[in-house]
This record gives structure tokens, sequence and C-alpha cells, in this order.
């Protein structure tokens, strides 16, 4: 799958690309829509859960909390990450990682 947003002009800018056995997510603010697009790029299963329901389940199971904590944590980390990136390295060195972390992507090909 990948997310993506779409400027106001109308052109699409990819955010990350998740491989399988991978989460994606839009937001996970209430009553908020989500500025984030997900397409399946590939034949995939996708399981969809809303906010106030995902929190009344973590509130009743303390096992459940603590690895959706870790989940939005690491999330918050690669968001980080991407917006370092996007700061720090040029095109050139973008796409290099890009590879490196996607190589099928590039080949157009899978191990799925």
């Amino acid at each position: 799958m990948r997310s993506y947003i779409i400027d106001l002009d109308g052109n699409e800018a990819n955010l990350r690309f998740v491989l399988p056995l991978n989460f994606v997510k839009g937001s996970f603010a209430s009553n908020d829509s989500s500025p984030v697009n997900i397409q399946c790029i590939e034949k995939c299963s996708l399981y969809v859960a809303d906010w106030a329901n995902v929190m009344k389940f973590a509130s009743s199971n303390p096992e459940f909390q603590n690895f959706f904590n870790l989940l939005l944590s690491k999330g918050y980390s690669k968001t980080i990450q991407l917006l370092a990136n996007l700061i720090r390295l040029n095109a050139k060195d973008r796409y290099l990682l890009f590879i490196k972390e996607f190589p099928d992507l590039i080949e157009g090909t899978s191990n799925n």
C-alpha cells in the first residue's frame, strides 16, 4: 500500500509505502477527516477500525493498550525520520534511500 496526500494543485505526493504485515494509518484524531489517502497497490487485506472503538477496546485490555502505544510510538518515529530526510537529504539521496528500503518496488517485482 501507499499513503499519500494531494496538494492544493491536485498533485499527489507519496508519504510512505507499506510492506506486507505492516500498518498504514491515516489519522487517529476523532471527528477529523484525514489529509492522508491510502491506496492498495497490490492485492491485500485491509482491516479498518475507528478511533472510538480502538480506545474502548484499549481501555479494557492492557496488553492491547501496550501494543497500541508501541505502534503509535513507532509510527511517530517513522514520521519524524521521514520529515528529517525530506529536510536533510537532496533528491538523489532520498531516491537512493528509497531503493534501499523498497527494492522490490523499483524492480517491479514482489516477494508476496
